[in-house]
């Protein structure tokens, strides 16, 4: 919030939310001298955290050295409420299915939301959706936090949060190799860390061509 004030009289900030009400502590406040006249016009900017879905009203008033007290209109600011529900499934090594449920609370009402991810390099990559489930391309196997908000007031809500989980790690240990006339028989133990509900082990050759196997 930004607002301009007289001189620099104490400046009180009240929010409410939801018959809630809090003050902005006067640290908070930053303040900056616009014009060196009489009165002294200061400019004030306070951030206010707003993680509560819900429609927040905010007043500033000021008491001046007279006694007198000034108070702003009211000043009103919607945000959206959280997604809830939120999971995160990998459905191949570089795709995975990210699926939440709309908020609890349907004011202000949900236009649409935003699913951001990380990157193992630190980069950050967003997807808009209006649905309520999302298919990812992701170019690693490894683990991804993932990030869903809701926007439809004036600020978007606060992020529903989890992780695309590491996709396959798997150790084989040959155990025997006999020879079977035209057929070979191998039998190995396969020990399969995976994040997915359904996996399909295929045997090849060292070129990568599948073979015939039972």
């Amino acid at each position: 919030l930004t607002f301009d004030v007289n001189r620099r009289p104490p400046t009180n900030v009240t929010c409410n939310v939801d018959s809630v009400m809090f003050s902005i502590p006067d640290e908070d406040l930053s303040r900056e001298v616009l014009v060196s006249e009489n009165p002294i016009r200061v400019r004030v900017i306070v951030a206010v955290r707003m993680r509560q879905g819900g429609d927040y009203q905010c007043t500033v008033s000021n008491d001046a050295p007279n006694g007198n007290t000034a108070m702003s209109q009211p000043i009103t600011v919607t945000v959206t409420d959280t997604p809830t529900n939120l999971t995160a499934m990998r459905t191949g090594l570089y795709q995975g299915i990210v699926s939440w449920s709309p908020p609890v609370s349907d004011d202000p009402a949900v236009l649409g939301y935003e699913v951001f991810y990380d990157l193992p390099n630190g980069t950050r990559l967003s997807v808009e959706d209006n649905s309520l489930m999302i298919t990812l391309s992701i170019d690693s196997v490894l683990s991804h936090p993932v990030f869903v908000v809701a926007f439809g007031g004036d600020l978007p809500s606060s992020p529903n949060t989890g992780t695309l989980q590491e996709a396959v790690s798997i150790d084989i240990t040959p155990s025997s190799t006999l020879p079977v006339g035209s057929d070979i028989t191998v039998s190995c133990e396969v020990n399969i860390t995976i994040a997915v509900t359904r996996a399909q082990v295929v045997w090849a050759d060292q070129d990568f061509n599948p073979l015939n196997t039972t």
